[in-house]
């Protein structure tokens, strides 16, 4: 029986290590394969296996990206590079890569597989991590972590250093081993190199530490091999969501498509209600197309010119004062705008610019710029900058869904045009429509709400700041500025002075305010587009018998005119990545106003580094609360808060659910999402 046993273990592992483990999934010429066994290299095919014991070379221009199987980990071998899989000695043995010389690149996704990468001077021990390692030709090592952490030795002297994220790692042929910071920079060669994965982006102020961002529900595709060629890959999603107030089943595709330094991402959802019908809303006119547009993209950030056309990002303009971490999907799905972000940077001179939704920009809808120049005086840089933001009619941000000019709270028709029907109605004549008011068979259209669909009221807002850089540097940097902006025909505020400062993985910032009478700092913030115009119980409007009626909709901007008091404050942040486990960020203001106005904002986020929490893919958290009078209540508008947890249940399957509240009135608006990704 024992016999047996043994003999079937040994079939067992034999027809594991037999396996192919993986295989090629990206290919550029010159670049070749050595099959184990086999004493010469044949030019690599794309879709080739790959096996234990299989050398990989590229030439000069040369690119190889191979995909393991067993759990979707990935590895990128760069020109003049040459390496071997190394076969385990036993089964379940860390998989293992002996790297002779050239760049190396890994996402290992199996923190318990986990993978050991061997140079001619050193061994690098990854578990759940993205990384690089250099070889040059006489041997010397260097390894950056782009995240994780790697443990790294040095074979000669037996030093050991352990590398987290933004650091690099030094080991030489002759035993030595040194760390510095590390500044992200391009490895690959343009031409050859895949776009990492399009995620939302963290645009910055005119300098100084950035800041983390919060999670918005939008999906993340996943970018398709780019360079000279066409890059095409495909994600999909089922799950189910909550939209207004109703429960729907939905599958999407997200294809993503790359060319030269164009890229394109869809989002193409089909949402199922409980009797298996399609929601219509999402397809029954030409504009919906824009909503299916995740992103256009020309560049990245930092290029002299980066175009983004989608779902935007938190984004915060120059020091914040006007304009502070917002964003155009905080209600995503429910609400989808496709707007577009830009950066154009000609030597010292940089602009920034957003467009909220193409779809109101006969509005216009909300427009922004800001437009900054690095001065290289004798002494010490200066940055100066100028911000611009309107928004041409603060009414678009009501919701109608019908379009009829009715809000939908006061909408007699809905889904219907509330104009059009009182129109056939009346034709039928004035005693037969009394009688069906009289019987409740139809609103009193004799005493309609007022239509909204005409109404505008624009808010634009200016200002201008000046930073001078103390420190710029990898591992610190100390930044002083001051700004001041001013909301046309309301009032001005100041922040001065101010300062930002960053060491290693801590972070924070703080600067005395000072606002006269009807201003309001950061106006556009993360909540901004559920603020534009929001609904008051004190507030009334005329009917058309010319009484006054108790209830109406104002704009943000209306709100001004019961800041009567000049103010006097504080704002603060902080944030620390503590140990690669953990990013943690804070930011508070308390401004002292006479009366009974609100006096304090919040905004907090906490997202953990999930690789080394076996099968969770994502955990984040964040809480936002602009003009409160107390902390951590829920009677402002506009407060948001909400977190995303992901779990891995297979190979490129996670389960993600995305919860979100939004507060308007006092009132909580649930956006609850729980979706399978899935990448193909």
């Amino acid at each position: 029986m024992k016999r047996i046993i043994i003999i079937l273990a040994v079939l067992a592992a034999s027809t594991v290590l037999s396996a192919p483990i993986g295989g090629l999934q990206i290919v550029v010429e010159p670049a070749f394969r050595m099959p184990a066994g086999s004493d010469s290299f044949k030019i690599a095919e794309l879709k080739e296996m790959v096996d234990f014991g299989d050398f990989l070379k590229t030439g000069s221009n040369g690119f190889l990206g191979m995909l393991y199987f067993e759990d979707g980990s990935i590895l990128k071998l760069s020109g003049n590079s040459e390496a071997q899989i190394v076969k385990p000695e036993t089964p379940g043995a860390k998989r293992k890569i002996y790297l002779k010389v050239g760049d190396f690149w890994a996402k290992v996704n199996n923190a318990q597989a986990g993978l050991e990468v061997e140079t001619p001077s050193s061994t690098a021990s990854i578990k759940g991590t993205e990384f690089w390692i250099l070889v040059s030709p006489n041997g010397d090592s260097r390894l950056i972590c782009e995240k994780g952490i790697v443990e790294f030795i040095n074979k000669i002297s037996g030093k050991r250093m352990f590398v987290a994220q933004n650091q690099i790692c030094f080991s030489g042929v002759d035993g030595s081993m040194t760390m510095d910071e590390y500044v992200p920079q391009e490895h690959l060669p343009p031409e050859s190199e895949p776009e990492e994965p399009e995620t939302p982006q963290t645009p910055q102020g005119s300098g100084g530490p950035s800041q983390p961002q919060p999670g918005g529900g939008q999906p993340s595709p996943k970018a398709a091999p780019s360079g000279g060629g066409l890059g095409l890959s495909m994600n999909g999603a089922v799950g189910a969501s909550v939209i207004d107030g109703q429960t729907y089943q939905y599958i999407s595709l997200r294809p993503d498509i790359s060319i030269w330094r164009f890229g394109i991402g869809l989002d193409l959802p089909i949402y199922f209600d409980s009797e298996g019908k399609i929601r219509e809303e999402d397809w029954d006119e030409g504009a919906d197309i824009i909503d299916k547009i995740y992103y256009l993209r020309y560049g990245k950030p930092g290029n002299p010119l980066y175009v983004r056309v989608g779902s935007l990002s938190p984004i915060t303009l120059g020091y914040g004062l006007i304009m502070k971490r917002y964003t155009n999907a905080i209600e995503w799905p429910q609400v989808r705008r496709t707007g577009m972000q830009m950066e154009m940077i000609r030597g010292n001179l940089r602009f920034e610019g957003l467009v909220n939704n193409f779809r109101e920009l006969d509005g216009p809808g909300l427009l922004g710029g800001r437009l900054s120049y690095e001065f290289k005086t004798p002494i010490i840089p200066v940055v100066a900058g100028g911000t611009f933001v309107i928004d041409g009619n603060q009414y678009l941000g009501i919701d109608d869904d019908d379009n009829d000019g009715v809000p939908d709270r006061w909408d007699m028709f809905p889904g219907k045009n509330d104009n059009n029907q009182i129109l056939k109605l009346n034709s039928l004549g004035s005693a037969y429509v009394d009688s069906l008011i009289e019987w409740d068979v139809i609103p009193d259209i004799t005493n309609p709400p007022p239509n909204l669909g005409d109404s505008t009221e624009a808010v634009t807002e200016w200002g201008i700041d000046v930073g001078v850089p103390l420190i710029r540097g990898k591992l610190m940097n100390l930044w002083i500025y001051g700004q001041m902006a001013a909301i046309v025909n309301y009032g001005t505020g100041f922040a001065i002075p101010g300062v930002q400062f960053n060491l290693g993985p801590f972070r924070a910032g703080a600067e005395y305010r000072i606002f006269q009478k009807e201003f309001m700092g950061e106006f556009f913030d993360m909540a901004y587009e559920t603020e534009r115009v929001v609904w008051s119980d004190t507030a009334t409007w005329i009917d058309p018998e010319g009484y006054p009626q108790q209830g109406n909709y104002i704009t943000k901007s209306q709100t001004l005119a019961s800041y009567n008091e000049t103010a006097q404050g504080i704002y603060a942040e902080a944030g620390l990545y503590l140990f690669n486990i953990i990013d943690v960020f804070g930011a508070y203001q308390k401004m002292s106003y006479g009366g009974d106005l609100p006096t304090s904002n919040l905004y907090a986020r906490a997202a953990l580094n999930t690789s080394f929490i076996p099968k969770v893919s994502l955990a984040e958290a964040y809480y936002h609360q602009p003009n409160a009078d107390k902390i951590f209540t829920t009677d402002s508008n506009g407060t948001v808060l909400g977190w995303r947890v992901g779990f891995e249940v297979g190979s490129g399957v996670s389960l993600i659910y995305d919860n979100r509240t939004i507060y308007y009135n006092g009132e909580p608006e649930h956006i609850i999402t729980v979706e399978t990704a899935i990448t193909f």
